[in-house]
C-alpha cells in the first residue's frame, strides 16, 4: 500500500470532512512528487548506502540514486581512490546490473562451516549436502 493511500485511509477513519479533503490534497501531492526507488535484478529495493555486488562480483556501496539520466534510473557508486586505475571517480550502473546477494565463494562456504562447527547444534545432512553442491558448482565454474 502506498503512503498516500494510507493517508487517505487514516483520514477517512479519524477526520472530519474538512480534514479528509485537506489530507486528500496532500496525498495527491505525494503521488505526483514521489518516485519509487529502483530495484536490483532480484527485485529488492535499492537505497543509498546499501551494499550491493555488480555483475563482476565486486562489492559496492550505493552513494545515491540518480534520476538525472532521461529515461533511465542510475545508481551511483564511488570507486575507492586506493584501487589502482580508479582515481576516486564515480561510477553509475543500471539497477538491473546489481544484486544485494553476495556471490558465492569458497571463503564464504568456509565461514559458514566455521559457524556450524562453533555452534552447539550439529549441521544436518541437508546443510552439508548443500555446501558440497555449492563447492562443486564453484569448482565447475573455475574449469
Amino acid at each position: 500500500m502506498k503512503i498516500s493511500d494510507e493517508l487517505r485511509e487514516w483520514a477517512d477513519v479519524h477526520c472530519g470532512e474538512e480534514c479528509v479533503e485537506y489530507l486528500g490534497v496532500l496525498a495527491d501531492r505525494i503521488d505526483r512528487e514521489m518516485v519509487e526507488l529502483p530495484r536490483d535484478r532480484d527485485g529488492v529495493i535499492i537505497r543509498p548506502y546499501d551494499t550491493v555486488w555488480d555483475a563482476n562480483g565486486e562489492k559496492r556501496e550505493v552513494l545515491y540514486v540518480s534520476l538525472e539520466v532521461p529515461g533511465r534510473t542510475g545508481i551511483v557508486f564511488s570507486m575507492r581512490p586506493g584501487k589502482p586505475g580508479t582515481g576516486g571517480r564515480l561510477v553509475a550502473l543500471n539497477p538491473s546490473e546489481v544484486t544485494h546477494t553476495a556471490p558465492d565463494s569458497l571463503g564464504r562456504i568456509a565461514e559458514e562451516l566455521d559457524v556450524m562447527v562453533e555452534s552447539a547444534d550439529f549441521a544436518d545432512d541437508a546443510q552439508l549436502a548443500d555446501l558440497a553442491d555449492r563447492i562443486r558448482k564453484l569448482a565447475k565454474e573455475e574449469e
